[in-house]
């Protein structure tokens, strides 16, 4: 490794399966955590790490040796922060040593304390079987046993507490808390698929957030007499519970606590909860928490006094239909539906609130009714993947959907847009849906990119700053497009294959119309630009592969269109020149100044461009890119200042004999370019392109004055 190296960050070596040994420069002091995005520095790598005596390490942090192959791993002097879940599910490991200097950690055989022993803080996962917790700890520090796979523990008789994860992912079966216990911390037991039983002592108030969570084999706990809170997600994903009685001295209980299990609750003991046809209810029977029902043909009725559905209550379970008794339900949470088998829901007129991916992946649903107008935001992901949707009306207060609110939703059409205040749609918000009109007549504030990317819209009318990148991408279906005033840029594919297209008329508004923005529109035959047209770039490919468009017709007063080029009304600008145009050599005027960025871009059938008059001062970048049949140019111009950057990129015929003509003062412009000196040849053999002795002077004579020449 480099010397002086100080932090060897996350993933520098995930997954590196050459790797065998390292030996660590006495600079490193940091060996990085695990990240989401670039995961363990030494995941499933490595078999030998040499930490010298000297070493400055300080800090090893979280799941840094992840799964790797280390046996043997050496604790510096000055190493004083370790993550307890730094070598997580490193079974290898079979010998840890502690320099004696070091102030923070001890170790014994495979464990490693601190607190001057009296915190278990790390212990390899090397071990298996039994555990004896020596009658000196007073502390299970957070994650020291996660993913070792011990099958058992003993306690001391002296008090002990314990830690976040400290059991988790362990192969313990079986577990009884000491009197000395007042919480089950959180994750303590979290990810533990060997769990089946356990004892809360009578002192425990508290069951801390996923205490239990993915504890699939766990089939017997007591609720304690005492005990006041269970919080998020305790009991998630506790398949094998199948009964519990709430003490009466349970007041508090969290989000999702018992989600996807499948059991009975008995509340007869407790005047704070309600349990009724296989729904719990808490906070005086208005918060409805989870739902046990196992029958697809379920038709439920929430009771009046219920004003919220909380967090994943109804997640992946099993029901048919949900009506409310009353008109009191204001929010329906995060998920409470999600992936549910619900068909049908009329929602109260009360509702005011939906939660991100409230209604997701349902798939079987059909049928969403609001009775009120109150609601006025539709979420990320609500209605994402309800493929059967398709009795569907919005709101007529709805102000903006979220991403992906609809997405993949292929049985809508016609949600009516028309009645509501619509101002900001998401990304993605109805790509690959079935909807198929979009016809809003006010201004929008804000649609995001993709929005409606594969839908099946077959009419849209809209308004709004700036049509987004892949907006309406392969919207194959579309005919009717009415672009109205407000609109400044067409983004990049926003167009993209929507290949009903025939017609398209620009706003005056729009002042760019950006790459690929209308490509592959193969059915696209008329263009209008509208009177007062702003329109001022156009950028490559955006009418690429619409091999139909032959009529451009402009109202503008500030262009002038001939022959397939549009330019500014005094002709001194080139804008574009349409690529499905099947003009084989093109006369410039000679007005012109300047070549705009893109403009002849692609244009497969050019073959000679030639320039008049002594006024171009620049060709644009990538002005001239791909134009592949293109094998002659005459520039006579000595005004020529600049050539930007691939304006000849892909002209492969620029680079024959006497394809270029110009003055011997510009050549160095063109050369800069990519064009080589044989271009300029003027006598060439009779098989080679085209030169000035043997093509262009056969070209009939041309007038001074600035006309387009179609040939």
């Amino acid at each position: 490794m480099p010397p002086n190296i100080k932090t060897i960050c996350a993933g520098c070596f995930c997954e590196d399966s050459n790797l065998d040994s390292i030996t660590l420069p006495d600079t490193v002091e940091t060996i990085d955590a695990f990240s989401w995005e670039d995961g363990s520095v030494f995941y499933s790598a490595l078999k030998e790490i040499i930490i010298k005596r000297t070493s400055n390490l300080k800090r090893i942090l979280d799941a840094a040796f992840e799964s790797s192959m280390i046996t043997y791993i050496f604790i510096p002097q000055y190493l004083t922060s370790l993550d307890a879940g730094s070598f997580l599910r490193c079974r290898q490991l079979s010998r840890i040593e502690i320099d004696e200097n070091n102030p923070v950690y001890q170790s014994e055989g495979l464990v490693i304390f601190s607190d001057n022993k009296a915190t278990i803080y790390c212990v390899s996962p090397n071990l298996t079987d039994t555990f004896v917790i020596p009658s000196t700890i007073t502390k299970l520090s957070a994650s020291c046993f996660r993913g070792v796979p011990i099958t058992n523990i003993i306690l001391p008789s002296t008090p002990i507490s314990f830690s976040r994860y400290c059991l988790g992912e362990t192969k313990i079966t079986n577990f009884t808390f000491p009197e000395t216990s007042t919480a089950v911390e959180e994750n303590m037991f979290s990810n533990n698929i060997y769990l089946k039983s356990v004892v809360l002592d009578d002192n425990i108030v508290t069951i801390c957030a996923s205490a239990f969570s993915q504890c699939e084999n766990l089939e017997n706990i007591n609720l304690p007499p005492k005990l006041t809170t269970i919080l998020n997600s305790a009991f998630l994903y506790c398949y094998s519970l199948k009964q519990l009685t709430f003490p009466a001295s349970l007041t508090t209980l969290g989000e999702s606590v018992f989600g996807n299990c499948i059991l009975k609750i008995n509340t007869s003991q407790n005047t704070h909860f309600l349990s009724v046809d296989d729904m719990l209810f808490s906070k005086e029977n208005t918060l409805l928490t989870d739902y046990f029902g196992q029958d697809p043909e379920a038709s439920l009725k929430i009771h009046s006094q219920c004003t919220i559905i909380g967090t994943g209550t109804f997640s992946g379970k099993k029901l048919k239909k949900l009506t409310f008794d009353g008109n009191s339900l204001t929010e329906i949470r995060e998920s409470a539906f999600s992936s549910s088998t619900l068909v049908e829901i009329t929602l109260p007129s009360s509702l005011t609130t939906l939660g991100y991916k409230c209604f997701d992946s349902c798939y079987k649903l059909t049928t969403v009714t609001f009775m009120g107008n109150k609601i006025t935001y539709i979420p990320n992901y609500c209605f994402s993947n309800c493929f059967m949707l398709s009795e569907f009306q919005l709101p007529s207060s709805i102000t903006t959907i979220g991403d992906y609110a609809f997405s993949s939703c292929f049985g809508i059409s016609d949600v009516g847009f028309q009645n509501t205040e619509i101002s900001i749609l998401g990304m993605y918000s109805f790509t690959m849906s079935g909807l198929s009109a979009f016809d809003v007549s006010h201004s929008l504030s804000k649609v995001g990119f993709g929005c409606f990317e594969s839908s099946l819209l077959n009419h849209v009318e809209i308004s709004v700053e700036s049509i987004p990148e892949l907006c309406f991408n392969n919207c194959t279906l579309l005919n009717y497009l009415a672009l109205n005033d407000g609109i400044s840029s067409i983004d990049d594919k926003s167009f993209m294959d929507c290949i009903g297209l025939t017609s398209l008329t620009i706003p005056s508004t729009v002042e760019t119309i950006r790459s690929f923005a209308f490509k592959g529109c193969t059915s696209l035959s008329m263009i209008t630009l509208s009177s007062g047209s702003r329109l001022r770039n156009i950028y490559g490919g955006a009418f690429f592969d619409c091999d139909n468009l032959n009529t451009v017709k402009s109202n503008s007063e500030n262009h002038t269109y001939n022959n397939g080029a549009l330019t500014d009304v005094n002709e001194t600008i080139l804008i574009t020149f349409f690529p499905s145009i099947r003009i084989t050599t093109f006369i410039v005027p000679v007005s012109m100044k300047s070549i705009g960025n893109y403009a002849f871009m692609g244009s497969k059938y050019l073959t000679r461009v030639l320039f008049y008059g002594d006024r171009l001062i620049d060709i644009g970048y990538m002005s001239f890119t791909n134009c592949t049949s293109l094998s002659f140019l005459y520039i006579p111009s000595s005004n020529l200042a600049t050539i930007w950057k691939d304006a000849f990129t892909g002209c492969t015929k620029l680079r024959n004999c006497g394809s270029i003509q110009c003055m011997k003062t510009k050549r160095s412009k063109f050369t800069e370019r990519g064009i080589p000196d044989i271009a300029f040849v003027e006598i060439c053999p009779e098989k080679e392109a085209s030169c000035k002795q043997n093509s262009f002077s056969s070209l009939p004579g041309i007038s001074s004055i600035a006309v387009f020449i179609l040939i």
